[in-house]
C-alpha cells in the first residue's frame, strides 16, 4: 500500500470520527473500517503507523489529544470480538424465558430437604442447642467431652464416624 492510499484511507477515517460538534465513539469507527483496518495490518503497517496517519489526517481524541496505536489495538481487538460477543448474547436465554424474580412471588431459596434414615424412613434434623434464660450471650454447655480448647475428644469423634459408617450401609 502506497502512502497516498493511506493518507485517503485515513481521511475517510477521521471524516467518519466526525467533528467536536457530533462525535462518534472511536470503537464503531474502528468496527465500520474493520476490513480496510485487516487489509493495512495484512500489507505489513504497524498499528504505530495507522495511529499516526489517522492524527495526520485529523482525527483526534475528544479531549483534543491523538490517537495511540495502544488505543487502535484495543478497539481493534473489541471489534475482533464483537461478533463472538454477539452470537453468544443472541443464544442466551432472553428474559422472558429466565426465571421470575423472587419479588414475583418464587421462594427466594430452595425447600429444605428431608432427610432420610438408613433404612428409608424420614429422620427429623438433628436439633441445635438451646439458649437457657439468661445466657443470650454467654457460651453455652456443650454435652460432649472437650478439652480446655473446646475441641472434641477422641471418643466423640470416634462415634461420630461409626454413626456415618452404619448409615452408608
Amino acid at each position: 500500500m502506497t502512502r497516498s492510499e493511506l493518507a485517503i484511507w485515513a481521511k475517510a477515517f477521521a471524516a467518519d470520527l466526525g467533528s467536536n460538534d457530533a462525535r462518534v465513539p472511536f470503537d464503531r469507527v474502528v468496527r465500520k473500517h474493520l476490513a480496510g483496518l485487516e487489509a493495512l495490518l495484512a500489507g505489513g503497517l504497524t498499528f504505530t503507523t495507522i495511529a499516526t496517519a489517522i492524527s495526520r489526517a485529523g482525527g483526534a481524541r475528544p479531549n483534543a489529544g491523538l490517537y495511540t496505536d495502544k488505543h487502535l489495538w484495543t478497539a481493534l481487538r473489541r471489534a475482533r470480538a464483537r461478533p463472538q460477543l454477539e452470537k453468544r448474547l443472541r443464544s442466551a436465554p432472553s428474559r422472558s424465558e429466565k426465571r421470575p424474580s423472587p419479588l414475583r412471588g418464587e421462594p427466594a431459596v430452595a425447600p429444605a430437604r428431608r432427610i432420610v434414615a438408613g433404612d428409608g424412613e424420614s429422620a427429623s434434623p438433628p436439633s441445635s442447642p438451646r439458649v437457657k434464660a439468661g445466657q443470650s450471650h454467654q457460651r453455652l454447655e456443650n454435652p460432649r467431652n472437650t478439652d480446655s480448647s473446646g475441641d472434641l475428644s477422641n471418643e466423640d469423634i470416634l462415634a461420630a464416624l461409626d454413626r456415618v459408617r452404619r448409615a452408608d450401609s
